[in-house]
């Protein structure tokens, strides 16, 4: 099953919270409670002028 994940610049583009074995694809950047939409924005590479 494809994963559809945005992979541009080496990396996969999407953020979780949680541990990563919870996620089916086991790709992406983990994130912890309490961080700042700021730090999600970086960790998905959101960069389009989104909310912060």
């Amino acid at each position: 099953m494809a994963h559809n994940i945005d992979m541009t610049n080496g990396r996969a583009n999407i953020a979780y919270l949680g541990s990563r074995m919870d996620v089916w694809h086991r790709l992406g950047q983990e994130m912890r409670p309490g961080m700042s939409t700021a730090d999600w924005s970086r960790g998905t590479a959101v960069s389009n002028g989104a909310r912060q």
